[in-house]
């Protein structure tokens, strides 16, 4: 099976497990999947968006930026948490932290 036939088949099983009102748990049994296997898929299916603003967590602020800005680096703030950003930020290390303060 390539993947993308794969991922068409997660999508009719998690709609299934989400139509079905049970939990993961619950579903996995009835329906002999491994509960890691639907654990991934609902978080690759599901878009991050929704359940961020949703929760709480976060909230995208528009911002007006001059077309010519000279700043070296940016702050993000989040509550009580300031992240200081260099131009030559890592990403994966800011999507990392990000994960783990939506954990707290």
């Amino acid at each position: 099976m390539n993947y993308k036939e794969n991922r068409e088949l997660w999508v009719t099983r998690v709609a299934s497990f989400r139509e079905s009102g049970m939990n993961q748990s619950q579903w996995c049994k009835a329906n002999e999947i491994k509960l890691s296997a639907l654990g991934y898929w609902l978080r690759k299916l599901n878009p991050r968006d929704d359940s961020d603003t949703e929760a709480g967590i976060f909230e995208f602020a528009s911002l007006k930026v001059p077309d010519t800005c000279s700043a070296k680096s940016i702050i993000l703030e989040v509550g009580a948490v300031k992240i200081h950003l260099n131009t030559d930020f890592d990403e994966k290390l800011l999507l990392k932290t990000i994960r783990t303060l939506q954990q707290l």
